[in-house]
């Protein structure tokens, strides 16, 4: 990761008939942002209202973090 790159940011371990339930999915970050700040793992969950909480314990995420040109 490089501080003045761009990334795009996706979510990859859902299923294909399945609503993708993190909220910033395929958002734009900038390497330096990602690098100080990180993801906030928000999630939709029930009812369509966001939450830090819906993930069960031991549940776990899969990003991809692609860089796109400027």
């Amino acid at each position: 990761m490089v501080e003045d790159k761009n990334y795009l940011v996706k979510e990859i371990n859902i299923n294909t008939n399945q609503k993708n339930k993190f909220a910033q999915n395929e958002s734009v970050y900038s390497g330096e942002f990602l690098m100080k700040q990180g993801l906030n793992c928000a999630y939709w969950g029930k009812h369509d209202a966001l939450s830090v909480n819906v993930m069960n314990e031991f549940a776990s995420a899969i990003f991809l973090l692609e860089e796109i040109n400027n």
